[in-house]
């Protein structure tokens, strides 16, 4: 059993969804200028346009990885 390889696998996941949400919305201008129907409101938030509740999603992936790495460096059983 490793729980530090376990964490840093796990960054690895939280690394690569945050540039996937990224890219999708990059590759989706239109989102800029859809509203937000807040459909995931209870989970992220209200925000202005669709473009900007996945961006606040891949934000929390980013925070979920520092949150792996910071484990990675003291793993607790």
């Amino acid at each position: 059993m490793k729980p530090a390889a376990s964490y840093r696998l796990n960054a690895e996941f939280e690394d690569h969804a945050e540039h996937e949400y990224m890219t999708f919305v990059a590759d989706h201008p239109e989102f800029e200028m859809m509203p937000d129907p807040g459909t995931y409101a209870r989970e992220y938030g209200h925000y202005s346009s669709v473009a900007d509740c996945w961006r606040q999603i891949g934000h929390d992936e980013r925070t979920h990885k520092l949150g792996s790495l910071e484990n990675y460096a003291e793993p607790r059983i």
